[in-house]
């Protein structure tokens, strides 16, 4: 069960390191300004100074005596750390903080310890010894940028004498003589009698805990930014890998002919050949040692291990089939009913046609979170189609409203032209790169992905074209799909397996809720840890009823929309979700009634509503409104372009003569006029109007 009770940042810091000297220090930077800080004791620490250190900013915790013998060990990679914490493997349930990269290892010393000390290892520096005199950030944002975080466990009560350092460390409390190299210090190249087998098993039996390299889709890779500042999965090439070797503190040798002459072998420093590191990441033992990787996401997730339901920190998860969380705070508890409120706020200023709109966009901020915890299993989750009447309506700011709230920056497609050639080899490229939410954005014309409809029924492995350019299967079950468009069509089965969220501009001069970072979106990133532990606290409330739902059938896929339909009406307290989604589902799979919906926005454009037109005015209206015909065709010649408007009409008004797009009616009026040879004909007029829903 999740606690839904809010805690300041200082409570549940102050609860978790017990007895400690905080200090406040300001936001983006590592140390407090404050005059002869070292000189504070716990004594300070009134209800007066605390309270000043929630106004923002960031806070440390004054190490050693002030403390209560409180001490870091701060290591500067991820490597070191996780080469410190298998030496130690009691300290993996001891806090551990991090910024950037590395992170601090908390324990809370009994008896005596040494003064602080810079490490060393095998002359590289390694890290720090923090103790009396020094302090180390806790809370707050790393001066990067990125969020200081923790794993939100106790700090180990331990004597000194029983940490382990790792061999080759110097530091003064360790024997001043250099220790002898042991074979275990070094990546042993192919040579001599070491085949590339052996090699590679030396080589990747190291590296496999440091959680730098993963295999995924037979390929080896590793987490590196993209041009937006978040990670994405890359293949490592031949030439990175020898790079790569010399950051982990060992050295890199071959066994080579010894200078004595007479035929031995001796270990020699040398270098990984292009070929070798090539030849070592094709290994068996390269794919079998390294772990495997699906995604990464950005922020903690609510996850389910075993009959545990716990929040997973920062770092490498072989949950879900691996992922990495590559940072992010943990989130605070906050009370059911605040998160609630909180949650509807955020879409509060966005105009939706009908409270089923308006329930599946709250809908929408909470689908991620079963999603990345797999509280569904491997149900299927739908496509989120953002869609609107006009440019600048807002429909994918909400879908970047849905990413910020998980820390995540959506793999985007941008697809502005029309165009739908090169559909499926972006969705291969944005599937390999692992990020979870993959954003089609702004989708013009027909929408026809085969790899798409595969990856949203979610079952075995779909076909991408691979990081070697081969085709490699990819499973699609860790992947949640946005798509927004002013007027796309699709194939049937995709619009079945879609959730359409409308909404529309808003009039000039509407006032919009002023966020203290003006905008929703930038409002969210600088809260994202408490809207994130919004959702969480939804999520509990579902989870602690037992995961309830309702007995929704009006979609495909419906384990998903049930127990969504439940948290939305039963917690959140909306309509149910596919009131009116039908409708909209039928349209977007009509590549007639698409059209028909565009030439009804064109016609409101051209303030034509409510006057009977012609199917020559209407083709006149599609000209100028560049309105695309079904399947994205055009057409130039007038003559041409009224009969096929008329051929267009007459099987859309092929039963009825009134047919509602969105929210607009169109109805066909009939009668008999005399031509220019006054000979009665038959003719056709439709009028167009804009309904309130």
């Amino acid at each position: 069960m999740i606690a839904t009770m809010a805690m300041t940042p200082v409570e549940a810091l102050m609860d978790q390191l017990g007895p400690c000297v905080l200090l406040g220090i300001p936001a983006g930077e590592k140390g407090p300004r404050i005059r002869e800080w070292q000189k504070l004791t716990q004594e300070h620490m009134t209800p007066e100074y605390l309270s000043e250190l929630n106004h923002g900013g960031n806070i440390g915790v004054s190490l050693g005596n002030a403390s209560g013998g409180l001490c870091t060990i701060d290591a500067d990679t991820d490597t070191f750390l996780e080469s410190f914490l298998s030496a130690n493997p009691d300290l993996r349930e001891s806090m551990i903080s991090k910024g950037v990269r590395g992170g601090n290892v908390w324990v809370r010393v009994e008896g005596d310890y040494p003064r602080p000390a810079k490490l060393r290892l095998n002359g590289v520096d390694w890290g720090e010894w923090r103790a009396d005199g020094n302090q180390t950030v806790i809370y707050g944002t790393h001066p990067s940028g990125c969020i200081y975080s923790h794993n939100s466990k106790l700090p180990a009560v331990i004597k000194f004498q029983a940490i382990n350092w790792p061999k080759g460390m110097r530091a003064p409390w360790l024997p001043n003589d250099e220790p002898p190299r042991g074979r275990e210090e070094f990546f042993i190249l192919p040579s001599g009698h070491v085949g590339y087998c052996e090699s590679a098993r030396g080589i990747f039996s190291f590296i496999a805990p440091t959680h730098t390299l993963f295999t995924r889709a037979g390929a080896i890779v590793e987490a590196a930014p993209a041009d937006d500042g978040y990670l994405l999965l890359r293949p490592v090439t031949p030439i990175a890998f020898t790079s790569r070797l010399e950051g982990y503190g060992c050295r890199v040798a071959a066994w080579r002919a010894s200078n004595n002459g007479d035929g031995t072998f001796a270990l020699k420093i040398a270098q990984c050949s292009v070929d070798a590191a090539a030849k070592l990441l094709e290994t068996l033992e390269a794919e079998e040692l390294l772990p495997r990787i699906r995604t990464i996401v950005a922020a903690p997730i609510l996850a389910q291990d075993g009959k545990t339901i716990t929040v997973l920190p920062k770092g490498y998860h072989k949950l879900n089939g691996g992922m990495l969380i590559a940072g992010g705070e943990s989130p605070p508890m906050v009370e059911i009913d605040e998160a609630r409120e909180a949650l509807a706020s955020l879409v509060a200023d966005f105009d939706f046609p009908t409270p089923g709109d308006f329930a599946r966009a709250v809908a929408s901020l909470i689908s991620p979170c079963l999603k990345f915890g797999r509280f569904l299993g491997d149900a299927d989750f739908p496509l989120d189609i953002a869609e609107a009447k006009a440019s600048q309506s807002g429909k994918t700011y909400r879908q970047k409203a849905v990413a910020a709230i998980y820390g995540e920056h959506a793999y985007v497609i941008n697809m502005r032209n029309g165009g739908v050639g090169s559909l499926d080899e972006s969705i291969s490229s944005a599937m390999l790169a692992g990020r979870p939410i993959i954003s089609i954005d702004n989708m013009r014309g027909r929408v026809d992905s085969q790899i798409m409809e595969s990856a949203l029924r979610g079952h075995g492995s779909v076909e991408v074209r691979g990081f070697r350019k081969a085709p490699v299967q990819i499973s699609p079950r860790y992947f949640l799909w946005q798509l927004s468009s002013n007027g796309a069509d699709m194939t049937r089965d995709l619009a079945n397996r879609s959730i359409i969220v409308r909404n529309r501009k808003r009039e000039p001069g509407y006032r919009f809720k002023q966020w203290p970072e003006v905008a929703l979106v930038e409002h969210i990133r600088a809260k994202q840890a408490y809207y994130l532990g919004c959702v969480f606290s939804v999520v509990a409330q579902w989870l602690n009823y037992g995961r309830p739902s309702t007995d929704e059938s009006r979609h495909d896929f419906r384990e998903w929309v049930r127990a969504m339909d439940w948290i939305c009406q039963r917690v959140i307290g909306t309509a149910p979700i596919l009131d009116g989604h039908q409708a909209e589902q039928e349209r977007i799979g009509n590549p007639n009634l698409v059209w028909l919906r565009n030439v009804a926005i064109a016609v409101r454009m051209e303030a034509e509503l409510g006057r009977e037109l012609s199917a020559s005015r209407l083709a006149e209206i599609c000209a100028t409104g560049l309105v695309l015909y079904p399947g994205g065709k055009s057409e130039t010649d007038d003559q041409k372009a009224t009969l096929y408007v008329g051929r267009l009409m007459r099987q859309i008004f092929s039963e009825d003569d009134a047919i509602t797009a969105d929210t607009f009616s169109i109805t066909r009026i009939t009668r008999e006029e005399k031509d220019e040879n006054y000979v009665m004909r038959k003719i056709h007029r439709y009028v167009f109007e804009e309904v309130s829903q």
